[in-house]
């Protein structure tokens, strides 16, 4: 398998923002119940952003629900499509700061 990375050519448009998402276990089953869905989150690294995203920039960490976004389905990435999502940047649910030394 590929080794997994960032796609540099995806130029997302408006308020969409391209994420590399973290990596993550995969559980062998799961039932997951109204209440559940909805505390599910993973984080990623924002690698791209279209030019009417203020909050967030290239680089920065954030949180979004697990639900949300779209995976991207190319030829490039189609074996690993779960690490490349585009959402929306009303659909971030925080930004994780770097710490404090």
């Amino acid at each position: 398998m590929a080794e997994r990375k960032p796609l540099h050519f995806v130029d997302p448009l408006g308020d969409s923002i391209y994420v590399f998402m973290d990596a993550r276990e995969q559980l062998s089953s799961i039932i997951v119940t109204p209440e559940a869905r909805q505390q599910i989150s993973e984080t990623g690294v924002v690698v791209a952003t279209g030019p009417d995203v203020e909050k967030v920039g290239v680089g920065d960490r954030i949180i979004i629900s697990y639900y949300t976004g779209a995976h991207l389905q190319l030829p490039e990435c189609y074996s690993d499509s779960k690490y490349h999502r585009i959402v929306r940047e009303h659909e971030i649910l925080a930004r994780i700061k770097a710490q404090e030394e």
